[in-house]
Formats: structure tokens, C-alpha cells, sequence
């Protein structure tokens, strides 16, 4: 479980999508149960999953071009804090997702069931300045600042995203932030407990809820039998896809 051999076979898409909003300035922004551009134009996220940093076409320059083929419009991406690959490679992948109109949402995965330093390393890196010049470049990029970060459910979970996003909001970034649950990402329960709180915690008011109902050993065509976690998922101001 959380090994990244997992993720690779299965290759899912980011499967459910928890949005929170009462208003933003950046170009993308969630409001009530949806994400919008700036023109005020509902974007419905349909995408996949994709592990650039371990393909040879780390760019996307091949692959991005192929996954446009198939009509979605997001891709979420794995990226990893490695002083070998430079942020110019990063960058690179964002021009060319955006090239082929899709909206690219990288996310970070050293801290992947992990926590503390593991998880205020990738805040650091989004911090740092050439990180921050390409999310003020590219608005339309989705900031997911860890994934699945937390083995369990964490206790200190607000506090620490609540101080990561305003850290990320003080160095200028205006980009939606997407906030995954923890418990590798599993954890339905920790959004619905804890998520408005770290919204409100937002200065701009414009994060996004992931949470990843994947396991090993489930089976992914029965439907969600939790009627607490439907009932919750469904209701006002809150959506999945």
C-alpha cells in the first residue's frame, strides 16, 4: 500500500474530486460545487493520472498530444524533489499540457504516505522562487502541494495545510491548491471533518478537496456502499466526479 509500483499498474485517474469555495481572483476558481475559468465557463475535470518523472518523455512532449486524443481535459502528474531534474523540466511539462488545452495539476509524491519533514520538504519546494515564478506563469495550473500525504489519519492535519496554504499565498501564489485527504489519500472522513476549516484558512478561498478511494484489494465496479460518505459527497456546495 502507497508503493509507487501501485500507482504506475493501476493507473487511475484522480477519481473524486471534493470542491469547497466561496470566491477567488485567480484565472481558475471553485465556487459552490464547481471549478470555473475566469470567463465565468464551468470546467467539468475528466483525466488521468500520468508518471512523467519515471517516463522518458519527462516533458510530455509525445505524450500529452496522445492523452488530448482521448478528450480529457486535466492531467494530474507526478513530480518528485530531486536536485538532478530542473525546474526548467517542470516547467517545460506545464507549457506543453497547456499547448494541447489540457490543465495540468502536478503534485508532489516524496511525501506520500508520509509526514512532517517529508511533507514540509514539498512545501519548500513550491516555495522556491523559480517554483513560484511558474505558478504566477501559468495560472491555470492546479497546485497539489503533496500526494496523499499522512499514513493515518493525522491529528495536526488542518494546522499544518492551513499554514502551508498561507505560506503559498504570502509568496504569491494565486493558483487553486488541491488538498488531498490523508490516510494515502483514502480518508473521506477527514475532509468532510476538516475541510472547511482549512478554507476558511485559505486568504483567497479557492482550495480543492481530493480524496482517492483506491485500495489493493478493491473491487473498483462495486458502488460506494457508505450512505454517510454519499450523503456527504452530494451535498450542498460539494461534488465528486
Amino acid at each position: 500500500m502507497g508503493d509507487l509500483g501501485l500507482f504506475i499498474k493501476i493507473k487511475l485517474s484522480f477519481v473524486l474530486l471534493v470542491f469547497f469555495s466561496s470566491g477567488a481572483s485567480a484565472q481558475l476558481k471553485v465556487k459552490g460545487r464547481f471549478l470555473y475559468d475566469r470567463c465565468g465557463e464551468k470546467i467539468v475535470l475528466r483525466g488521468v493520472n500520468e508518471m512523467f518523472i519515471y517516463s522518458p518523455d519527462r516533458t510530455g512532449e509525445k505524450t500529452y498530444p496522445e492523452i488530448a486524443k482521448t478528450g480529457a481535459n486535466t492531467v494530474r502528474f507526478l513530480w518528485l524533489i530531486d536536485p538532478k531534474i530542473p525546474v526548467s523540466a517542470f516547467e517545460e511539462n506545464i507549457k506543453n499540457c497547456i499547448a494541447n488545452e489540457i490543465i495540468p495539476i502536478p503534485g508532489l509524491w516524496n511525501s506520500t504516505g508520509k509526514w512532517g519533514s517529508n511533507f514540509e520538504d514539498c512545501v519548500q519546494w513550491w516555495l522556491k522562487p523559480e517554483v513560484i515564478k511558474v505558478c504566477r506563469k501559468y495560472p491555470y495550473l492546479i497546485l497539489n502541494i503533496a500526494n496523499e500525504a499522512g499514513e493515518f489519519v493525522m491529528a495536526d492535519y488542518t494546522p499544518i495545510y492551513i499554514n502551508a496554504i498561507k505560506r503559498l499565498r504570502k509568496a504569491g501564489i494565486k493558483n487553486v491548491i488541491m488538498v488531498d485527504a490523508d490516510r494515502y489519500g483514502k480518508s473521506w472522513e477527514t475532509i468532510r471533518d476538516k475541510g472547511t476549516a482549512v478554507l476558511a484558512g485559505d486568504p483567497k478561498k479557492n482550495v480543492l478537496f481530493s480524496w482517492h478511494p483506491w485500495d489493493a484489494n478493491m473491487d473498483y465496479s462495486t458502488p460506494i456502499k457508505d450512505d454517510n460518505c454519499k450523503k456527504y459527497l452530494s451535498g450542498s456546495g460539494r461534488v465528486f466526479l
